[in-house]
């Protein structure tokens, strides 16, 4: 399934659909202007790299010459150039190395063994930097098991959302259906939109 179709499955109204597409759409846009950045340098290579760009003022004033000054935005473009600098910055805690937040995607691939297909899933944070992951694991306090979590499910949509009954961290799960890195992180722009603010219209518990 496609990101469109994604987006579609998730509304039950012409409202939220508006609401997620517009979302999209400037994470799409964004993407386009973070290739053109200057390259974030660091003063030293601490964990979260974002809290040590040496020249966050030079990269901020390019993207408010485009009309991009909120500091949460700013933040998500350099977080992706670090990500695209720094792609195997290893994990030391639930917290992303890159940009300090918790992953909010989890990723189930499929792969094929020799006499079975196995499961792999990875927790995404919003910078796009990933870790393996359990399945039914709460990336946030590391709760397992599947009774642990409120799963919602949008009728015919591949998308579940979990709130894990420990913490109250919310996070969806997707299959990887194959998308590109842009139109990736652009659906999980939009998931993030859900995750705050959209009541899904049915829900499966345990």
């Amino acid at each position: 399934m496609k990101a469109n179709g994604i987006l579609w499955s998730l509304c039950a109204d012409k409202e939220c659909l508006e609401s997620l597409t517009n979302v999209y759409e400037a994470f799409t846009l964004l993407e386009e202007i973070i290739e053109r950045l200057p390259a974030p340098r660091l003063s030293k290579k601490e964990e979260p790299l974002i809290d040590n760009v040496a020249n966050r003022d030079e990269i901020k004033a390019v993207l408010s010459s485009q009309g991009i000054s909120d500091e949460n935005l700013v933040s998500y473009a350099i977080s992706r150039q670090l990500h695209g600098l720094y792609p195997d910055q290893p994990w030391t805690g639930s917290s992303c190395p890159i940009c300090g937040q918790k992953p909010t995607l989890i990723l189930a691939r499929e792969k094929p063994e020799l006499t079975y297909v196995s499961r792999e899933t990875k927790a995404r944070c919003i910078c796009g930097h990933e870790k393996d992951i359990e399945p039914y694991t709460c990336p946030s306090c590391g709760r397992q098991g599947r009774g642990n979590f409120e799963v919602y499910v949008a009728p015919g949509s591949p998308v579940r959302v979990y709130v894990c009954k420990n913490c109250g961290h919310r996070f969806a799960e997707i299959q990887d259906t194959g998308l590109g890195e842009k139109e990736l992180q652009a659906l999980h722009g939009a998931i993030r939109l859900l995750l705050r603010e959209v009541e899904l219209s049915s829900h499966e518990t345990g």
